[in-house]
């Protein structure tokens, strides 16, 4: 049970895009990306990671702008979740991989270590 448990816990990612931020970079300088990464290490504790996925431009039908766009990550279903203000839940492994993107309001996620992010 234990083994299942780290297994499943060491194959859950969250991806909390409402932990990213980007700069407008100087022509030079790449504009990045950032977000958080939730994972657990090998005694089954989760911690945040900083990763970042870098912008490119792409010219689109506006030829005065181009927009930018970051390189497609794979996904195989996608699902909203609205919550009430004041929600909260207790402890719990997520079903498995989870990309956080919180479209309006503040939430606070915390990880095993203890640590914790506004979203």
């Amino acid at each position: 049970m234990a083994n299942d448990v780290r297994y499943f816990m060491l194959s859950v990612v969250v991806l909390l895009l409402s932990v990213v931020s980007w700069h407008v970079a100087s022509a030079e300088e790449r504009q990045v990306l950032r977000y958080s990464v939730v994972f657990s290490d090998s005694r089954d504790i989760t911690h945040f990671r900083d990763e970042e996925i870098f912008w490119q431009a792409q010219q689109g039908s506006d030829s005065r702008h181009a927009a930018l766009v970051t390189p497609f990550l794979d996904a195989e279903k996608i699902g909203f979740l609205r919550l009430q203000r004041g929600y909260n839940s207790d402890w719990h492994p997520a079903a498995g991989k989870r990309f956080v993107m919180v479209l309006s309001g503040v939430g606070e996620i915390e990880v095993g270590d203890g640590h914790g992010v506004a979203l």
